[in-house]
């Protein structure tokens, strides 16, 4: 079903998640009036691989029944299942009760706390515990409450929802445009999540994994007999475990790879990347490097 033009909304600039659900929130309160509080949002990602939707579609009417039911917030846990550094972590308390209203089959919780990506010893430590969950960055709430916690957490970025919304009731886009360029670049996870009094986990079980480094693009490709994701038709010879990336295009390169295991290595047509799966999150300092010589292709 195609989605109407109206309710596609495009930001003005970038500047990270807590600006753009600033944006959205404010589009929702030009659109809507004084109803909009009312409404519960749904921010969930577009990148689900391999997903059930059913049990999916489950888990988000346990999420927005828990903000329906009282001012919180909510996110999405995922049961961890290797101690990963590339994602933040949801704990709850020890022995914490299911929060009201929930069921076993599909549990909900208070959080304890948001921690960020953590050391692999950290990772190991909370597997061990079982009170830990990968933040999904899927979250949910109504609108009146993300309003109370907004004021409380960034008032700054409160007051430019309100402004954008009244410059959008004005048709003003160019007060649109500079209301939002002002806004500081952070995240919903840093700038609200982490800052917010009443937040509640819903431990979703739904195959899930978050597309964002090498190795996790390379749990979602077929594998040949020796576990190595090929892309591109490079030519291996004695290779384990590895992903070998050579990007599609006209300018498309030879590549040959000959006696390693588990590595990435990724060739586009101006840049080459060879790094060990497990470090695939540290190719962040390549590129901060990069950026600081002023490397083209970053």
């Amino acid at each position: 079903m195609p989605v109407p033009a109206e309710n596609v909304l495009t930001e003005p600039c970038k500047r990270n998640t807590a600006g753009c659900l600033a944006f959205v929130t404010a589009h929702l309160l030009h659109r809507f009036g004084d109803e909009a509080q009312y409404l519960s949002l749904a921010i969930t990602a577009a990148d689900l691989p391999n997903w059930n939707p059913e049990r999916y579609r489950q888990c988000v009417v346990a999420a927005l029944e828990a903000v329906e039911a009282k001012p919180v917030l909510a996110v999405f846990g995922i049961q961890p299942t290797r101690p990963e550094t590339g994602y933040g972590y949801v704990e709850i308390a020890e022995g914490a009760p299911l929060w009201d209203g929930s069921t076993p089959d599909l549990p909900v919780y208070c959080v304890e706390r948001f921690h960020e990506k953590p050391s692999r010893e950290e990772a190991e430590q909370y597997l061990a515990t079982g009170r830990f969950f990968w933040n999904s960055g899927m979250f949910f709430w109504r609108v009146a409450t993300f309003l109370v916690e907004l004021e409380r957490a960034q008032p700054r970025i409160a007051v430019a929802v309100t402004s954008l919304a009244r410059a959008l009731d004005r048709n003003d886009e160019s007060q649109v445009r500079e209301t939002f360029a002002a806004l500081p670049d952070l995240s919903i996870d840093y700038g609200l999540m982490e800052r917010a009094r009443d937040v509640v986990v819903v431990r979703a079980d739904f195959p899930w994994d978050d597309i964002s480094s090498w190795e996790s693009l390379a749990r979602q490709l077929p594998k040949d007999e020796n576990g190595n994701v090929l892309v591109g038709e490079p030519v291996i010879v004695d290779t384990d475990n590895s992903l070998v990336y050579n990007e599609p295009g006209p300018a498309r390169m030879a590549v040959g790879v000959v006696g390693v295991k588990g590595l990435a290595v990724i060739v586009s047509e101006d840049a080459v990347l060879v790094i060990p799966k497990d470090r695939a999150q540290d190719v962040r300092q390549v590129v901060a490097n990069l950026m600081m010589r002023g490397v083209p292709q970053v």
